[in-house]
């Protein structure tokens, strides 16, 4: 016995996700089995140089990547799950990604009643120093995928897309967690 937590995944920008998770929270709603988190991509990955990064690439100085959706639309999506209940558990890779990415969440417990919020970014590849004591004020929880983070041959692509010393500053769980953030593997 043990319990699980579905999710809808949202990849879709023509179609709007909330109802479609209301919907599956309907559904599947028992002891063990709910579906009540909606997911979300803001962005993409360093590899591709689809992470949307406040700073350009090292490597190709001419971007430094971009939203999956326009930060407008995610922050009313996020906005309007939380008034419904719903937790958003987002891939967050970038620094300007994750940026955006708590600025949504931030505006969502303003403009929304008070509730028990589960809300999380995924991945956190980087994140910039003034971002990560937002993770414990905003109640975020920092969920890290620590298989990508250990020195291995992906690093070396991490340190050919950003450069020193932002490639040094990869994954920082540590701070999220001495700034009072919650961390979860």
């Amino acid at each position: 016995p043990f319990r699980v937590i579905g999710c809808h995944y949202y990849n879709n920008p023509a179609v709007d996700p909330v109802p479609i998770i209301q919907a599956l929270r309907r559904e599947f709603h028992s002891e063990l089995v709910k579906a009540s988190v909606l997911k979300l991509n803001i962005d993409g990955g360093d590899s591709q140089r689809t992470a949307a990064f406040f700073a350009p690439y090292a490597d190709a100085p001419e971007t430094s990547g971009d939203t999956m959706l326009t930060p407008a639309l995610f922050a009313d999506i996020i906005r309007r799950a939380d008034l419904a209940g719903i937790d958003v558990h987002v891939h967050s890779y970038g620094d300007r990604a994750t940026h955006l990415s708590l600025d949504s969440f931030e505006a969502a417990i303003k403009a929304n009643p008070p509730r028990d919020r589960r809300n999380a970014l995924a991945h956190l590849f980087l994140v910039a120093p003034d971002d990560i004591p937002r993770f414990a004020r905003l109640g975020v929880v920092g969920q890290f995928s620590t298989q990508w983070a250990v020195p291995d041959s992906s690093q070396s692509i991490a340190r050919a897309r950003l450069g020193q010393p932002r490639s040094d500053q990869l994954y920082p769980w540590g701070s999220i967690l001495r700034q009072g953030g919650v961390v979860s593997l």
